[in-house]
């Protein structure tokens, strides 16, 4: 993550305080504990998507002759949830997404800035 000088970070959290209306309904921008890289099969499109669970094994049953019965649930993916932030509270974003933009962007380059950012557009 790049950390910016303290007199810019305030200009631009100045900036921001200026811009963003205080009565927009706000919903936090979601980070997950992890990401993945999907191939598209037809196009060969690469794509970063959030990992998340949506099945849990809840039991186990042996039913005897070397039978098991699994029971499973629909599981919250909000499990997957490591944190939540306000983007527009983040000046810095916007710098890292662009300093992201001067190099070869890869997948293994989006899912990191993923990690520290999540994906954009997912609310």
């Amino acid at each position: 993550m790049t950390q910016l000088s303290g007199q810019k970070s305030e200009s631009l959290t100045n900036g921001f305080e200026k811009a963003v209306k205080r009565d927009l309904p706000s919903r936090g921008w979601p980070v997950y504990k992890g990401y993945d890289v999907v191939v598209d099969d037809e196009s060969g499109e690469s794509f970063v998507v959030a990992s998340v669970d949506m099945i849990e094994l809840t039991a186990r049953d042996d039913v005897g002759n070397g039978q098991w019965v699994e029971k499973y649930r629909v599981r919250d993916p909000q499990k997957d949830l490591l944190r939540s932030y306000l983007p527009l509270r983040k000046p810095e974003l916007v710098v890292d997404l662009a300093r992201l933009a001067d190099r070869a962007i890869t997948p293994q380059a989006m899912v990191g800035w993923a990690s520290e950012y999540g994906l954009l557009g997912v609310l």
